[in-house]
């Protein structure tokens, strides 16, 4: 059994114990009590959960909650964010070139990029600090003699991408030479 079985089982237990103390109350009430507006919620609710048990069931059991989740969660972070994430290799699954390249920017020239090349932006709603589009990282690298010209640089970024040296601001774009999508660098 999976952990997501346990989860299942562990919500109807949850329910039938609801319902059991429900119930119990509302036979202890008949016996001592007087009727007034509470008993007639306390009732309403336990006939609500003993003629709708079957209805959790289903509920819980019977639906596969991702292939519903899944495109209401895309729909929301294409609406909010612009897109899904998207998922970048791990580091040991990039080429050696590319992990020498992430290595080497670390090491010589990431902070003077984050020094010359980021600022603070707003973007919709939110302001975010230390952002840089990608035609300015592009410029950077070529004005610094990094690369020799722009598909140099394009490449070079790519790769800086792949290593998650630079991430887009919400996760959802890959790496492009244009002056309108924003990107950051990670924290390491």
């Amino acid at each position: 059994m999976d952990n997501n079985e346990y989860i299942k089982h562990f919500l109807l237990l949850i329910m039938q114990a609801v319902a059991m103390f429900v119930t119990f109350s509302v036979a202890i009430w008949r016996i001592f009590g007087e009727t007034n507006g509470l008993y007639l919620e306390l009732a309403y609710s336990e006939t609500s959960l003993m003629r709708g048990q079957s209805i959790f069931t289903l509920l819980i059991y019977g639906i596969n909650y991702q292939s519903i989740n899944r495109p209401i969660v895309r729909t929301w972070n294409k609406f909010w964010w612009g897109g899904s994430p998207i998922e970048c290799p791990s580091w040991e699954e990039l080429p050696y070139d590319t992990r020498k390249t992430c290595d080497n920017f670390m090491y010589k020239h990431r902070e003077k990029c984050l020094a010359e090349i980021t600022h603070l932006t707003r973007w919709k709603l939110w302001k975010y600090k230390k952002t840089f589009t990608g035609s300015e990282l592009v410029s950077w690298l070529v004005e610094n003699n990094i690369c020799s010209n722009r598909d140099d640089a394009l490449a070079y970024a790519v790769k800086l991408w792949n290593g998650q040296i630079l991430r887009h601001l919400n996760c959802t774009e890959h790496f492009e030479d244009v002056p309108d999508i924003l990107y950051t660098f990670n924290r390491r």
